[in-house]
């Protein structure tokens, strides 16, 4: 007599499968790396709920619909105010941490009817402090009529920046001129310098100045896709810059300047790629040694008050390229 064909449970191995996958998932998400703004959101809302005798829940998760809402009620509301995708990071921030963190494959929104009234109150009260700085009548302390608007800063004066930056920062001139330069002359976020690796590093033979010849190639930048850089994107996209007319204003002097000093003082690396299923050690080496804004924002106030420019944003030079691409007729699109 034959015997009997065992039984498999289909359904209990695909629910098996489901969970390994599930909990490899969550190992993977619980990896990543929190923007520096998003952290900078989650501190202030972590001290607020333990100054105002708050706790965790059961599961040790601060991520509870009570205290979002009392948060955004007593606190926000009350206390910040901005345009609006200044106010929406507060909420994405902390959708981050519940995704990444605390609420991992479990569906939990931290946007609510609370949080959108909260936002059209914070909106209010930003228009409401506009409103009033229009109908001051005194004079002290009122900042003058062209305070804030955007301008290019003259080339001479960027010299004075890029040549104070080369002669009296000998700890940092790395970082700050690669990052000054890039955002002005191909409106590189400040942010997405302190992400770049080496790896990221290219050579272009086609967008250069010329077709063919040694002026064909353009130093690239490659802005990963993903959740890396602010500027979210579904594809790798590349940012690419000429050789400045003068050696102190260029990105790709400035560039191969900061590689070859690091790599002459470390022995260490390699460029072999010998195991091919493994990542390269160099690969994943950060082009500059800063990690957050606080670093670039404190140099870059010492360099502007010690020449004497005045630029209308302190950190975020990209605003340069954008000024100086609209006064060469170039359009928003």
């Amino acid at each position: 007599m034959t015997p009997p064909l065992p039984t498999i449970n289909l359904a209990a191995s695909v629910h098996q499968q489901i969970a390994d996958s599930n909990a490899a998932n969550a190992e993977m998400l619980k990896d990543a790396k929190e923007d520096g703004t998003y952290k900078h959101e989650w501190n202030k809302y972590l001290k607020w709920l333990k100054e105002n005798g708050r706790t965790a829940d059961d599961h040790g998760r601060w991520l509870t619909r009570e205290n979002l809402d009392l948060y955004f009620v007593l606190h926000v509301a009350k206390n910040r105010m901005g345009v609006r995708n200044t106010l929406q990071r507060i909420a994405n921030a902390l959708q981050w941490y519940a995704d990444r963190r605390e609420w991992v494959l479990e569906y939990f929104v931290v946007k609510n009817a609370t949080w959108e009234t909260t936002l059209l109150t914070c909106l209010q009260r930003q228009k409401n402090s506009e409103q009033n700085r229009r109908n001051v009548t005194s004079t002290k302390n009122v900042p003058g009529p062209h305070n804030g608007l955007k301008d290019i800063v003259p080339e001479n004066d960027r010299l004075k920046v890029v040549d104070y930056i080369y002669r009296n920062r000998p700890n940092d001139w790395g970082e700050v001129s690669m990052s000054y330069t890039w955002g002005s002359n191909s409106a590189v976020r400040g942010d997405s310098t302190r992400k770049f690796v080496y790896c990221d590093l290219n050579l272009s033979y086609g967008f250069g100045p010329e077709r063919e010849g040694p002026s064909s190639r353009a130093l690239m930048l490659i802005l990963r896709h993903g959740s890396i850089h602010k500027d979210q994107r579904d594809t790798d996209q590349q940012v690419a810059c000429w050789r400045h007319r003068n050696y102190q204003l260029c990105s790709v002097f400035s560039t191969a300047l900061k590689v070859v000093y690091t790599l002459s003082r470390d022995n260490t690396v390699s460029f072999l790629h010998e195991d091919k299923t493994k990542r390269c050690l160099w690969w994943d080496r950060p082009l500059i040694g800063w990690d957050d804004l606080s670093s670039a924002s404190s140099a870059m106030t010492q360099i502007y008050k010690a020449t004497g420019v005045i630029a209308p944003k302190v950190t975020h030079d990209c605003t340069q390229a954008i000024q100086y691409g609209g006064a060469e007729g170039l359009q928003p699109f």
